[in-house]
């Protein structure tokens, strides 16, 4: 509309020099403009609300129905790969200087990699399932240091400080039924001076953990106990089956020659698991060298 007069544009004598005078509100546009108040595409209507809505039996138990569940919010214990976007993100934002997965469930052509990280990983060989990797910052002079063992898997790496001591940082994963072998528990934290397991040692005992007491917790009990070792434990319980609500606390940590550490529990990932995140002073020798691990199921 030109000049919001009684006739076509094409008729109109306004001169096209001079400002279109808008139809809907007599402004300085035309009637189609999208900024236009008036313009009928932007003014948005509503339908009518029913009368005595509150009253009615219909709608009334369509409100109190039972919500449906969403099952893809449910966690997962299909490894690493249904939620990898999550965990990128959540090693973006955390910035950990060693990361260790248990129950990775990867095979062979799968990738598992973060931009500044070096992935090492034990895959199990004969299906998926099971699988522990270690991934750890390009910018940490270190070597792998892979160790046999058979009642768990396992992934380890060891670390090169600048006074060139090392420290062998192992991920841990022990199966639901397994029973841990002290023989190879042995072999790791004899591979060097100063030695950090962290994972799901699947043993539960009153000191860190709720729930019932297995076979596990009196062979990392006793280990720990017989060789002057600590037990990193989070406050807050780390796994949450989902068939039943007894919450427990799984995934810990061991220290060899380590004086002080902490652990906390963190809901950061679809997962039965929740996160845990290490705080470990590595060397008080050395100022301002302070390494932060963590771990996920």
């Amino acid at each position: 509309m030109k000049c919001a007069g009684n006739h076509w544009s094409r008729n109109c004598p306004k001169p096209r020099e001079t400002p279109a005078i808008c139809f809907h509100c007599k402004g300085n546009h035309t009637a189609n403009y999208y900024g236009c108040p008036k313009n009928p595409l932007n003014i948005k209507s509503f339908p009518t609300a029913p009368a005595n809505a509150w009253s009615d039996p219909a709608v009334l138990a369509k409100i109190k129905e039972t919500p449906k569940s969403d099952y893809n919010l449910k966690p997962t214990t299909q490894g690493i790969k249904p939620k990898y976007n999550q965990f990128k993100y959540f090693a973006l934002e955390w910035k950990p200087d060693v990361i260790a997965i248990q129950a990775t469930h990867l095979n062979h052509g799968d990738k598992l990699k973060l931009v500044n990280y070096t992935t090492y990983r034990t895959d199990r060989l004969t299906h998926r399932g099971g699988g522990t990797a270690s991934l750890i910052r390009n910018s940490i002079d270190h070597y792998p240091n892979p160790i046999a063992s058979d009642s768990f898997k396992n992934t380890i790496i060891a670390i090169i400080l600048l006074n060139s001591q090392h420290i062998t940082i192992s991920s841990i994963d022990s199966p639901p039924r397994g029973i841990i072998s002290t023989d190879e528990l042995k072999r790791i934290f004899n591979s060097n001076n100063k030695c950090i397991e962290v994972g799901d040692f699947n043993a539960k005992n009153s000191a860190w953990s709720l729930g019932r007491r297995n076979q596990n917790e009196n062979i990392i009990n006793d280990y720990i106990c017989s060789n002057n070792l600590n037990l990193l434990a989070s406050h807050e319980p780390t796994h949450f089956p989902h068939n039943s609500n007894n919450p427990s606390t799984l995934d810990n940590g061991i220290l060899k020659n380590f004086s002080s550490g902490d652990a906390t529990s963190l809901n950061e990932l679809c997962s039965d698991h929740n996160q845990v995140s290490f705080g470990i002073d590595i060397n008080a020798n050395i100022p301002a060298i302070i390494k932060t691990l963590k771990t996920t199921n």
